[in-house]
């Protein structure tokens, strides 16, 4: 029999019935407590020499993503957004298993030398089955006390936000491996970052595979879906269910959650540094519920339960006694003392993750986890815990065993170097990433090489690199239009050609190959002048452009921005670089308007810019229910515009997430998009009717500059994954709105994110001083439709997509604009759509001239003649 005797030291064991011993003894035996008490003399133990220290239970962190474990200090000045993009959106999907381990396997043997012995795995890193078994191994080798959270991939965005898809049914797998020191229990999104639906049946599968389920509530913003009420009336609330956070879930909720027998865990430090809200400690107390501790974020926050011991009892006063003093009152009571945060930290955490019967306290008969802090003349043994330090823990058992002993930590140094190797890969995979890295994220590049041009000369010999080895060239400045995969390529990213040249007296800007329209635009600003802009602000000036440019600010009163293009530079397939204009090459200054990257890199260009500084423009948007009287007062307005108005009209569906506007999260709406170069009286009077039609969510049609136009539309600036279809439509009549109300109104039920009618026609429609390979000048209103997934989902939404496109196709005129080809579009016939038979067998002849290998076919391809 194994037998350690820790003596004289001050036990605090967190059983009224056993109590506390200021001089006491704690006997373990074969790893599990027999006798606690004082003077236990006469044991054939090893002795361990507690003097001078608290013994206790081990701490218990009930919410810790410990894949992060290499990421310490990386956050500490993020929001919960900013969390969201750098460590879930841009790292997460590059960690591999191996990652996963180092990670885990570091920041479990992190928790354990800062007194924690056991704790809640929230896994969300389940990218494949074997990031599983990396985090499952990682656990079991640091020889932490666990539960291990089999949560969702953070590689794939649909997972997330009023996502429908259900839990990886690889936690069967994964629930057959619990035995030893590890549970399973389930990390579910909840309804906040999924549907209820979808998270019933989440629970549904927990329940039949006995396990426990974690999920977040009451985060942000996000808490006005009021996720544990919807939970409530479903019938899904109970005892083995545990709420983290729940800052902004309402009083009544956190009753819910009382009378439900559920358990909640706060992380009092970064709730507060990342904006989740106020902890909500004092509330569960009053509701009813005691709460657990956790750390939850290390790469946000120190991974140990002291602070966050001090940060709950310091929240909970400061919220407390700032009432009192609000009203005018001195407090004359301590709303939560030291010893209820260590109770939080240990026995209500057990109770929290259903393990009390085991852990929690140092009652005999349950498991020997058990820690020694440095504490020096204890007064008050809560106290002594509460301010101690990560440091202060000399000893460390889980089961009987040593993870620490004498302030060392086994096997930590080498943890920690397998992180910091783990974390310089991820981190420097990243530039290379980047060089490849599309905004829309339905593609991913996999070049046979990259070049991160600086100058034209690098273009040039990039170009002069695959000709020479036969590769294909595909060009990258932001990736709005990455429709075809750069596999195999020499793939060049123009990025860093960002230079900006503004002529104010000749009213032109030169801009290089990797400027952003923002920059453009601010730039010309600067002068008073603006150029013929599209919606989005970080699409590329350059490929705007040579694919006619459709601006929905200027287009009607100025034409395509194409038409506004005085010079190119270009280097040809050949390698060389070329100067061409209206009358130097004529034919590929014709084809390269239009035809896009299909006849060289295109290193710059330089385009007129418009005397304009200001339009009265913005948004109104709508509850989805009121969509036919709006499409209605939109055709009204529409039939009678002048030039000088463009206005276009969307159906939404956006997620409920935090870069949402509030009254915009998770329902149908109708935004309705203003542009008028008149005067905002003038405007204002156009738009009467629209404003009349039906209530408003949001009005933000107003005087504006041009600079912030990228409002009206608002597009998304962060990269997705998108997938798109669109139609020119001749006309957009009454038996056509109705139409599109039948297959994306309020009562379709589409998957599709958006839908939009935009009017053409004016300056659009006719023929530029210089002709180019934008030919389709005739169509009345361009239609675009969209949803946003995941990677890989073209063939899941191409019905959803089709069955709006088809629905408005009587009155599609057979043709698009050339910048709305999309992913989907790729035989020649489709491509053919955007210029007609004529044009399209011309842009051949030239691409014959300068491409006959067809080197730049990385594209929406115009072969040459063979």
């Amino acid at each position: 029999m194994s037998r350690i005797l820790i003596r004289g030291g001050h036990v605090l064991s967190m059983d009224p019935a056993v109590g506390d011993h200021p001089a006491g003894d704690v006997l373990i035996e074969d790893g599990v407590i027999t006798s606690v008490g004082p003077a236990l003399h006469d044991v054939d133990a090893e002795i361990v020499d507690a003097a001078g220290m608290v013994v206790m239970p081990g701490l218990i962190d009930t919410h810790r993503h410990t894949w992060q474990g290499a990421f310490g200090q990386v956050a500490a000045d993020w929001t919960l957004n900013e969390y969201f993009a750098g460590i879930i959106g841009r790292l997460s999907p590059r960690f591999t298993p191996d990652d996963v381990r180092a990670g885990t396997h570091f920041g479990a043997l992190e928790a354990l030398d800062t007194g924690v012995t056991t704790l809640f795995d929230w896994a969300h890193i389940m990218n494949t089955p074997d990031h599983a078994d990396a985090s499952i191994d990682a656990l079991r080798a640091a020889g932490i006390r666990s539960v291990f959270g089999h949560g969702p991939p953070t590689s794939d965005p649909s997972w997330y936000y009023a996502s429908d898809r259900r839990h990886p049914d690889d936690i069967r797998r994964i629930a057959a491996q619990a035995g030893g020191l590890l549970t399973v229990a389930m990390a579910a999104r909840g309804p906040e970052l999924s549907t209820i639906d979808a998270t019933a049946d989440d629970l549904r599968l927990a329940r039949e595979l006995g396990l426990r389920t974690s999920m977040h509530v009451g985060v942000g913003l996000l808490g006005a879906q009021r996720s544990i009420s919807q939970l409530h009336e479903r019938g899904l609330l109970g005892p083995d269910l545990i709420f983290l956070h729940a800052s902004t879930s309402t009083d009544d909720e956190l009753r819910m959650l009382a009378d439900a027998g559920s358990s909640a865990s706060v992380s009092p430090r970064v709730e507060m540094m990342m904006g989740h809200g106020f902890p909500a400690t004092g509330r569960l107390l009053a509701a009813g519920v005691r709460p657990a501790l956790s750390v939850d974020v290390t790469a946000g926050v120190p991974g140990d339960l002291f602070g966050e011991m001090r940060a709950a009892i310091e929240a909970e006063r400061l919220r407390r006694y700032d009432q009192l003093l609000q009203r005018g009152e001195q407090p004359d009571a301590v709303p939560l003392t030291t010893r209820q945060a260590v109770e939080f930290a240990t026995i209500d955490g057990a109770r929290s993750l259903g393990l009390d019967d085991r852990i929690g306290s140092l009652t005999p008969g349950k498991q020997a986890d058990v820690i020694l802090i440095r504490t020096g003349r204890v007064r008050d043994a809560a106290a002594a815990v509460a301010f101690a330090a990560a440091g202060d823990v000399d000893t460390v058992l889980v089961g009987g065993e040593f993870r620490k002993r004498h302030g060392v930590s086994a096997g930590i140094r080498a943890a920690a170097q397998r992180a910091e190797e783990s974390r310089e890969r991820i981190e420097l995979a990243g530039p290379a990433d980047e060089e490849t890295a599309t905004w829309n994220q339905a593609l991913s590049h996999h070049p046979y090489v990259t070049v991160g041009a600086t100058s034209v000369a690098d273009v040039q010999a990039a170009v002069r690199f695959a000709a020479r080895y036969d590769k294909s060239v595909a060009v990258l400045a932001t990736g709005h239009g990455a429709l075809t995969s750069a596999d195999g390529s020499v793939l060049i990213n123009v990025r860093r050609m960002d230079q900006i040249t503004i002529d104010a007296r000749a009213r032109t800007a030169t801009v290089g190959a990797g400027v952003e329209m923002q920059s453009l635009i601010d730039a010309a600003a600067k002068e008073g002048l603006a150029p013929i802009a599209g919606s989005s602000p970080n699409v590329g000036v350059v490929g705007f452009t040579l694919g006619g440019g459709l601006s929905p600010f200027l287009g009607r009163a100025h034409g395509f921005a194409s038409d506004h293009v005085r010079r190119a530079e270009i280097v040809t397939p050949d390698g060389e670089v070329r100067q061409i204009d209206a009358d130097t090459e004529p034919d590929l200054f014709w084809a390269i308007r239009g035809g896009k990257g299909n006849f060289g890199v295109v290193t710059s260009l330089t385009v007129d810019l418009l005397p304009i500084t200001r339009l009265y423009g913005g948004g109104l948007f709508y509850p989805g229910e009121h969509a036919a009287a709006v499409v209605e007062a939109y055709r009204a307005l529409i039939a009678e515009a002048p030039e000088e108005l463009t206005a276009s009209i969307a159906f939404l569906r956006l997620p409920p997430a935090p870069f949402v506007p509030e009254p915009l999260r998770a329902r149908f709406t109708v935004h309705v998009r203003i542009a008028y170069l008149g005067t905002a009286e003038d405007g204002a009077r156009l738009i009467t009717p629209l404003r009349e039609v039906a209530p408003l969510l949001i009005d933000s049609v107003d005087e504006m500059p041009f600079s912030a136009v990228a409002a009206i539309h608002a597009d998304p600036v962060d990269p997705l994954p998108a997938y798109e279809v669109s139609a020119e439509l001749a006309d957009f009549p009454a038996e056509a709105a109705e139409a599109l109300l039948a297959v994306a109104g309020p009562e379709s039920g589409t998957e599709v994110l958006m839908v939009e009618i935009r009017q053409l026609g004016g300056a659009l429609a006719r023929e530029p001083r210089v002709p180019s390979a934008v030919e389709h000048r005739t169509g009345g209103f361009q239609m675009f439709v969209a949803a946003v997934g995941a990677p890989g989902m073209a063939e899941d939404f191409r019905p959803a997509l089709r069955t709006v496109s088809d629905a408005l196709a009587p009155w599609a005129t057979g043709k698009t604009q050339i910048n709305f080809l999309s992913a989907y579009d790729v035989t020649t016939a489709d491509i053919t759509k955007a210029y007609g038979e004529t044009g399209f067998d011309r842009l051949r002849h030239v691409k014959t001239k300068w491409d006959p290998r067809n080197l730049f076919r990385i594209n929406h391809n115009i072969p040459p003649y063979a």
